[in-house]
């Protein structure tokens, strides 16, 4: 049988990001179906996908997987009542997503991002004190927050 010889020729590291972005939504329609059990399983799996990618650089279209995955697993989390889960995953995705350079689709990934960052700004009142901090367990990139635009984006003159 051919397809087991094809999924050989995959390294294991784009497999695991391919795989945990696919998990990622999977788990979202699964709790938009209301079928929590499996939400959560599916969320588990992406996850443990994640963490076989964590050691190899990896090819950049598999660093945009990753970083969807992030943002999703962040989205579902929230959806389930952890806005600080989703502020620590959304800062790593964010760090995924200042490492692409000329990948289709960072853009689309980055409006996600700042729709749903108002959803969560929203829950908290819209007011800075209420935000979680995640400063103490995720330090921020260098130029994120500090008025130097280094991401996808930005400009220079």
């Amino acid at each position: 049988n051919n397809n087991n010889n094809n999924n050989n020729t995959i390294p294991l590291y784009d497999q695991a990001a391919l795989q945990a972005a696919r998990f990622a939504e999977l788990s979202l329609g699964a709790l938009a179906n209301n079928q929590a059990p499996l939400a959560l399983e599916l969320s588990n799996a992406s996850v443990m996908c994640l963490r076989n990618c964590i050691e190899e650089p990896g090819h950049e279209l598999c660093l945009y997987d990753i970083a969807r995955a992030y943002l999703l697993l962040g989205i579902f989390r929230s959806y389930r009542g952890d806005v600080v889960r989703y502020f620590k995953y959304r800062r790593v995705c964010m760090s995924h997503v200042a490492r692409l350079r000329g990948v289709p689709h960072v853009d689309a990934l980055v409006a996600a991002i700042s729709f749903h960052d108002s959803w969560a700004y929203m829950i908290h009142n819209a007011s800075e004190e209420n935000i979680p901090d995640i400063d103490d367990v995720l330090p921020r990139p260098g130029g994120c927050g500090t008025g130097n635009a280094t991401g996808p984006g930005s400009h220079s003159a």
